[in-house]
């Protein structure tokens, strides 16, 4: 049953997530095709019915011929889409273009209807009655080289008719005659007579079907007018809604189909279940993306304006916690693949609550090529971590910056050559910087590192912490590119604590519920929820 419900969800995640253009495709659409249809000026239809045989008109019709004038009436459908057809029909209209038109036979039967559509119901009346007669005129039966033939059959055929009844006159009259003798020799005489009279009666109507199977009436291969075409007064359709329609709901498959094609080839991490699914990581948390962000205003005791962004980094600060104490991990690493993934936004972000929790806690800018937290946080650089790793004699609490009014403390990345980072790095005095950090009763030690796709500098740094936090941009940085930095790190043993999934589009309905449900509650119970609180595995 859950599986089912994941699978459906997962299945129209891409349409959920591609909404606009399903929407702007389908409107475009539409008001497109109502525009043109509107523009189009009405379409009448006139058919004329032809039937082939005269089957229909016999008292007793043989199923060979109704067969055969049902094949015949398919040729002569074929025949009426061909060119001599229409070039004969322009001839006989004096025109150069014929309009839209169809020849069908009705199925099963022996009628064959030619409809011809046009703007002008008289323009179309006109050319399925002329396009009737065009065929009609290669009939063999209409031909006019067979019209004197046709005439002397006619003759021929009164003849006979007049002939047949003579001769069954003559037979009544005989057999009359013989009701009354009773003479044996008249009687065999008599009976001769009419023998021979019978014969010649027989032959006579043989004559007369082989005759009049020569004719019009009674041949199979004609063709003639069933139902002219009437002059249509209705256009066909008032208003082609149907096409409006159809044209809407094709612009939404279309849609729906580019939707999951850009789905299928979007080789990023854009939902927070993908995280575990493609990086084989535990999610701590997703953020989601501020349009406009202030730091001012955010790091302001009152930022009510981006309390919805802060309740998603107190999810990410519980999960935390849960894990400082599961691993007793009290060093950090902050990073990411690529830049401006927002590593060094969380790690103030999550500085500033561990540290509201009544933690010790210090943060430090390890990023040296590109120092960001003295800028962001208005405090100075003149002296700060470089300065340690040139000399460790240096006294740690004299690098610190206190910042807030809670136990946060801040390390700058101080001023240093950048030709000598690399050597300060790999010097291993890192270690010796923690070692210091703890002795001063610091709980929790955050680094802001260069990302880890630019510079190898954050490879060396993640060998000397307890765990690594892993920020991801939300439907930016490729999968391949994220695989490959997490490789360098496990390679170093690094311990990777989670991902952190920034700048959502959207964000699951448990923060929404979880931030109306906080605010709720007073300031001081803005904390993080710790393990007694929810249970985590």
């Amino acid at each position: 049953m859950d599986g089912n419900t994941v699978e459906l969800r997962d299945l129209i995640k891409p349409l959920r997530r591609w909404w606009w253009l399903l929407l702007l495709s389908t409107l475009l659409a539409t008001v497109s095709s109502f525009f043109y249809v509107r523009q189009q000026p009405p379409v009448y239809r006139a058919t004329t019915t032809l039937m082939v045989g005269n089957e229909l008109w016999k008292p007793n019709p043989q199923g060979g011929e109704l067969y055969l004038a049902e094949q015949l009436a398919r040729r002569y459908a074929d025949m009426a889409m061909r060119r001599p057809i229409q070039e004969a029909t322009m001839r006989a209209l004096e025109t150069g273009q014929l309009p839209n038109y169809r020849a069908r036979v009705v199925p099963n039967t022996q009628l064959l209807e030619i409809t011809v559509v046009d703007p002008n119901p008289e323009r179309a009346q006109l050319f399925a009655n002329e396009l009737a007669r065009q065929l009609i005129a290669l009939n063999p039966n209409t031909s006019a080289d067979d019209a004197e033939r046709a005439a002397f059959v006619e003759e021929q055929l009164d003849q006979l008719q007049r002939a047949i009844r003579e001769t069954q006159a003559q037979i009544e009259q005989k057999q009359a005659e013989l009701s009354e003798v009773y003479s044996a020799r008249e009687i065999a005489r008599l009976d001769e007579e009419i023998q021979t009279l019978q014969r010649h009666l027989n032959n006579l109507r043989g004559l007369y079907a082989d005759l009049y199977a020569n004719t019009t009436e009674g041949a199979v291969n004609t063709l003639s007018v069933l139902e002219p075409a009437p002059l249509p007064t209705r256009p066909i359709q008032e208003f082609g809604w149907s096409m409006v329609l159809l044209a809407g709901a094709v612009g939404l498959m279309l849609a729906a189909g580019a939707a999951y094609g850009m789905e299928y080839l979007n080789d990023t991490i854009a939902e927070p279940d993908q995280v575990e699914r493609f990086l084989n990581l535990p999610l701590l948390g997703s953020v989601p993306k501020l349009r406009k962000l202030s730091i001012e205003k955010l790091l302001a005791a009152d930022n009510s304006d981006y309390a919805f962004f802060d309740e998603a980094y107190w999810r990410v600060c519980t999960n935390l916690l849960h894990r400082f104490r599961k691993h007793g991990i009290v060093s950090v690493l902050v990073t990411s693949t690529v830049p401006n993934e927002g590593k060094t936004l969380t790690s103030i972000q999550l500085a500033l609550m561990l540290a509201n929790t009544g933690r010790r806690v210090v943060l430090v800018d390890t990023d040296l090529r590109n120092p960001q937290l003295h800028e962001l946080l208005g405090l100075s650089n003149e002296v700060g971590v470089a300065d340690f790793l040139a000399d460790p004699r240096v006294q740690v609490e004299d690098l610190l910056q206190k910042f807030g009014s809670s136990e946060l403390y801040v390390m700058t990345a101080g001023e240093i050559d950048a030709s000598h980072i690399p050597t300060l790095l790999e010097s291993h005095h890192i270690p010796t910087l923690l070692s210091s950090l703890r002795a001063l009763g610091v709980e929790t030690v955050l680094m802001d590192s260069a990302p880890v796709g630019v510079v190898s500098d954050t490879v060396g740094l993640a060998m000397f912490v307890d765990a690594v936090v892993y920020v991801v941009e939300a439907g930016v940085t490729r999968r391949q590119e994220i695989r490959r930095a997490l490789r360098q790190l496990q390679n170093m043993d690094a311990f990777v604590l989670g991902t952190v999934l920034n700048k959502v589009p959207r964000v699951d309905s448990q923060l929404i519920y979880g931030y109306y449900y906080r605010r709720l509650l007073p300031s001081q119970a803005r904390r993080p929820l710790l393990k007694e609180d929810v249970p985590m595995d």
